[in-house]
């Protein structure tokens, strides 16, 4: 046998490895983009696109893992209900696009006063919100209610009868 022909066995063989590397690689690639993909993708399903909080499914999905985790553990849990007040009226004489901001707005003041880890904030409703305290006491949730009511109020957003937007927390 030839060189020519050991050269081309080597050559069909150095292909055929150097194409099964780059198959592997792109492989590897598209892997990679999926899963980033699925990431992206579940974070916007669990996210509110009005306020970029979370929304009320995804903090169904969290209460629910918390309950249980409460019920082997024994630990307190404390959940705050966030209205805005006379909101209607606000977007009535505002409107919508004031409406939203409004929102936007108190959303991040909620988010942004949250501080441990655990603690988490969802759009419940239209002009609704709910923070979830695992972990808490009634004295402690007590203690963030205010303060939350403290900041929205710092926010000196106006409102058309009332002074400023205000909250009731529940």
């Amino acid at each position: 046998l030839s060189v020519t022909w050991y050269m081309a066995q080597l050559f069909s063989q150095l292909s055929s490895t150097t194409l099964f590397a780059v198959l592997i690689l792109q492989l590897s690639q598209f892997s990679r983009d999926l899963a980033h993909s699925h990431s992206e993708l579940r974070e916007k399903a669990h996210k509110d696109s009005l306020t970029g909080i979370y929304n009320r499914g995804y903090f169904d999905e969290v209460l629910e893992t918390e309950w249980h985790r409460i019920q082997r553990t024994g630990s307190p849990i404390s959940i705050l209900m966030l209205d805005i007040d006379y909101f209607k009226a606000y977007n009535d004489w505002y409107g919508h696009l004031k409406g939203d901001k409004c929102l936007q707005k108190i959303a991040q003041t909620v988010q942004a006063n949250l501080q441990r880890a655990g603690d988490f904030a969802a759009r419940f409703g239209g002009e609704e919100f709910v923070v979830l305290l695992p972990y808490s006491t009634a004295e402690g949730c007590h203690e963030i209610a205010q303060k939350l009511h403290q900041a929205i109020q710092k926010l000196k957003l106006p409102a058309h009868d009332q002074g400023n937007v205000s909250v009731s927390i529940g």
